[in-house]
């Protein structure tokens, strides 16, 4: 049997210690949207010259403490895992005071931008990142991408679509709905919190009791009007109604609550409400109102789109078509299969399908 070994040689996918002056004002969530974008296997060098390899770059802390959390690295003959912070530069560590606070104990990586003369006061892993290459780009651009684009993701979001109407037929429908509408009521870093008062409501509590008063609320990168406290009165009125409930919905409820957060219902909608009245037409063989449904999923917008999306999928991907529903899940269902690793090479949007280099 001949074993081919699969390797990837891409310096402008590489972090490189070089550091070239710009006259772009730097971030640090430019910072962490390139290291995100490294690929796991990547060799680099630290500032002391010692090798690492990402095993895996890690996951965004949307909330308050380390930057990145979950990293993986192997370093100096053995695996390390833990936390990365990312500044512009090292001074910025004590200037926000990390190096006194117990959240920021155990990072095994420092990232910086700018070369600076507190780097010798760092005594771990720290690297120069250099962010001259746009941070989680995608490859993809109009002169590649097929004509069928917006067909392969909306039949992409149907898959999705489709695993979710399943789910909602089994006898725990009930349960996975209400996680699935709470979830998405904490989209943005408090997703767990929402879960968390709904087992609350479970146990017989009401918006108002002093234990739900004092969930402690994740407000990073949300703006004011999105705060979970202002969701409280939805989350109440929605686990009620899911209590009048026997059997699945076969058709999509009307909730007062929603009169003024009309993207959050459709997002509950498509995710949702959607499906599990689609559920309950196949229990019943209604076929004819199923058809109907799925439909009226196909036709859903959006008032705006996810920037991080839209960032990621411009070069090829305008904002109306990120607003379509449907697209939009397509194009999660993309990132979930494709945008990673070497699955990139095989994205189904383009004209030619790539290949590993093998030897």
């Amino acid at each position: 049997m001949i074993q081919h070994k699969l390797f990837y040689q891409d310096p402008v996918q590489t972090p490189v210690l070089l550091h070239r002056v710009s006259d772009t004002p730097i971030l640090e969530k430019d910072i962490l949207r390139t290291w995100l974008n490294v690929k796991p296997g990547t060799l680099i060098k630290d500032l002391k010259g010692n090798s690492i390899m990402v095993i895996q770059p890690g996951t965004a802390n949307p909330n308050e403490g380390p930057d990145i959390h979950n990293a993986i690295l192997f370093s100096d003959g053995e695996f390390v895992s833990g936390n990365i912070e990312c500044h512009i530069r090292s001074r910025d560590w004590f200037y926000h005071g990390h190096d006194k606070d117990p959240n920021y104990q155990n990072i095994i990586l420092h990232i910086t931008t700018i070369p600076d003369k507190m780097d010798s006061e760092w005594k771990g892993l720290q690297i120069h990142l250099n962010l001259t290459v746009p941070a989680n780009s995608c490859d993809l651009h109009k002169d590649i991408v097929s004509q069928s684009m917006t067909d392969t993701l909306i039949a992409m979001g149907l898959d999705r679509r489709s695993r979710r109407v399943k789910q909602y037929q089994s006898h725990e429908w009930k349960k996975w709905a209400l996680q699935d509408s709470f979830r998405l009521l904490g989209k943005g870093g408090n997703e767990e919190n929402f879960l968390q008062l709904l087992k609350y409501f479970q146990n017989g509590m009401g918006e108002n009791h002093s234990i739900i008063q004092s969930i402690k609320w994740h407000h990073r990168g949300i703006r004011p009007n999105g705060w979970p406290e202002k969701r409280l009165s939805i989350a109440s009125q929605l686990f009620k109604m899911f209590q009048t409930f026997n059997k699945q919905p076969n058709q999509i409820p009307s909730i007062l609550a929603f009169n003024n957060h009309k993207n959050l219902y459709n997002e509950l909608v498509g995710n949702v409400f959607n499906p599990l009245s689609a559920a309950a037409c196949l229990l019943q063989r209604d076929y004819e109102s199923y058809q109907a449904l799925k439909q009226d999923w196909l036709c859903l917008k959006l008032g705006y789109t996810y920037g991080k999306v839209e960032k990621k999928f411009s070069s090829f991907l305008n904002k109306s078509q990120l607003k379509i529903f449907s697209i939009l899940q397509g194009v999660f269902e993309l990132e979930s299969n494709f945008c990673k690793e070497y699955h990139c090479q095989f994205c189904p949007l383009k004209k030619k399908m790539g290949r590993l280099v093998s030897s």
